[in-house]
């Protein structure tokens, strides 16, 4: 599961996920950490790096490789990025060269809010929560929030 910090007004986790892909689907790791309330509360669902994002997406193969494609005409792997050249700037020689992870994250949030009631997220039919890997098969965390 993940580390919980409850309190009386929020209650928070931090979720371990390791990406595997470049779109993870955590609807239910999420859905499964509400409690159940037929109130509506809400809940915000946030990536700690700037190389991952969040997003609501529809889980459709071709729709998710739609969005490949335009990140890499926009963003090419190849491009030229100045954040890649690790010997102009303060960082040890060993730093990840992603430049392009980081202009694509440009494009997705790093958090969303959705509100829920009953343990269900209220999300449209097609919406689904997604961690956006943009930097290779990494092991991130996500911090789940719960406001009552």
């Amino acid at each position: 599961m993940g580390r919980q910090y409850p309190n009386e007004k929020m209650n928070r986790t931090v979720l371990n996920i390791t990406t595997e892909k470049q779109f993870t689907d955590i609807t239910e790791d999420i859905e499964a950490l509400l409690p159940i309330s037929n109130e509506f509360k809400l809940v915000n669902i946030f990536s700690t790096h700037t190389t991952a994002g969040i997003k609501i997406l529809e889980n459709e193969l071709l729709s998710l490789s739609d969005i490949e494609v335009f990140l890499e005409k926009l963003a090419p792997k190849n491009g030229d990025y100045r954040h890649d050249m690790v010997l102009l700037r303060d960082v040890p020689i060993e730093e990840r060269i992603n430049g392009v992870a980081h202009i694509r994250s440009l494009f997705f949030n790093s958090s969303e809010t959705i509100p829920f009631v009953k343990r269900k997220l209220d999300l449209g039919r097609w919406q689904r929560i997604f961690l956006v890997e943009l930097d290779g098969i990494r092991d991130r965390e996500v911090i789940v929030t719960i406001i009552c």
